[in-house]
């Protein structure tokens, strides 16, 4: 509803990778900032030390304001990394990358579940790289997901 209100869309999960990716695509890097590595120092989320909570918040949601951790990457994207798992607009199928196009795949045309990608503050650095992705039944709100919108 928001999207359509105000004239924008989710991203689809190629594009919201394309972006997440900062810029960085030879090589990949796992994270939005062209590093294998990640700490709470570039992304709210749970390390072998546990929650990053850099706000030192005492009940959860653990989630930093928009921006909190700069821009990133060559396109200067925030927050591309954990605080919130990002909803895309694509519907979610396993098989689908075995039949897409190879180049901007927009996801099935219909579903049950959505993608989301980016990670959230409670999940481990690893599920909070460009890569990782979640699915999600759309109409269930949670307090680990929010959006990014685009044009």
């Amino acid at each position: 509803a928001f999207c359509d209100y105000y004239g924008y869309r989710l991203p689809t999960e190629a594009e919201w990778e394309y972006a997440a990716r900062g810029g960085y695509h030879d090589p990949y890097y796992l994270y939005p900032w062209g590093s294998d590595g990640i700490d709470c120092g570039k992304a709210n989320c749970k390390t072998d030390a546990g929650f990053c909570n850099p706000l030192g918040l005492t009940n959860w949601p653990y989630t930093v304001p928009v921006g909190y951790y700069g821009p990133r990457g060559a396109y200067g994207l925030c927050d591309m990394s954990g605080n919130l798992w990002e909803w895309c607009q694509d519907w979610y199928d396993a098989g689908y990358y075995s039949v897409s196009p190879a180049s901007n795949p927009t996801g099935p045309v219909s579903g049950t579940s959505r993608v989301l990608r980016g990670g959230a503050w409670d999940v481990d650095g690893d599920s909070c790289d460009v890569a990782g992705r979640c699915v999600a039944d759309p109409l269930v709100r949670a307090q680990v997901s929010g959006f990014r919108v685009c044009r």
